[in-house]
């Protein structure tokens, strides 16, 4: 069966180093949660597998990072346990938020005071799962997960609906201004005038990045900045 998606797991490796039996009861924790992930077909990324500081010593903190990035930018879902203190689980919360991707947060109610605020109130963090013990964490999670994923698949949904509305209309905005006619502006960008118009119409659903670049600077002469809007608008990467 097709997997329906990444889910990583953001977990404190470092605050567990030298405490042999705690680092031993996260591990299964942390196993658990990927087999609840994995009861819904879900991917989950465990990284102490790929990156523990004391198994993987050999691997360079850029690469940790960039391919932790990688990893979290492409994942459904971030599921963060912070109920210790860790710098890299807060790293791994932010670049979620960055690619907007929603964040589980996963502590006990006795650590609730050691919780950073700023993790807290992150944009991406979407829900907060508390209870008495680690045992308790994982039930709650598994009895909450579906609900979770049901409602993120709706704000989704209609999150992307927003972005369109206001993809076109910043498009349409930015050929209005111009002053120019379809024509010019197929002559200007290199772009055809027919896909143009089926552009700004709302009638092509996954137009190219490079047509909208193209469009923006070679055809209505856009500024970066307005053309870096429209591209986050579209849900694009920006031009740098």
């Amino acid at each position: 069966m097709e997997s329906s998606g990444k889910v990583f797991l953001s977990v404190p490796l470092i605050a567990l180093l030298n405490d042999e039996e705690a680092n031993s009861q996260h591990r299964t924790f942390y196993g658990r949660i990927a087999e609840i992930c994995d009861k819904r077909n879900l991917n989950a990324y465990e990284p102490y597998f790929h990156g523990h500081p004391l198994e993987h010593d050999y691997i360079r903190p850029d690469e940790i990072y960039r391919a932790n990035e990688q990893h979290i930018s492409e994942s459904r879902l971030l599921i963060a346990y912070v109920g210790k203190p860790s710098a890299g689980v807060s790293i791994e919360i932010e670049i979620a938020n960055r690619y907007d991707i929603p964040v589980i947060l996963l502590f006990e109610e006795e650590q609730a005071d050691i919780v950073s605020r700023m993790v807290l109130g992150c944009p991406a963090a979407k829900d907060h799962i508390v209870d008495t013990d680690l045992d308790s964490l994982l039930n709650k999670l598994d009895e909450k997960l579906d609900g979770i994923l049901e409602r993120l698949a709706e704000e989704r949904a209609s999150a992307l609906v927003q972005k369109r509305t206001l993809f076109l209309e910043l498009l349409n905005k930015a050929h209005k201004d111009s002053g120019l006619s379809l024509s010019q502006v197929d002559r200007f960008s290199g772009v055809n005038k027919g896909y143009i118009s089926r552009l700004l119409a709302g009638r092509i659903d996954e137009p190219g990045r490079d047509q909208i670049i193209k469009l923006c600077g070679w055809g209505w002469k856009l500024s970066r900045d307005t053309t870096n809007r429209i591209l986050r608008a579209g849900g694009y990467p920006n031009l740098w």
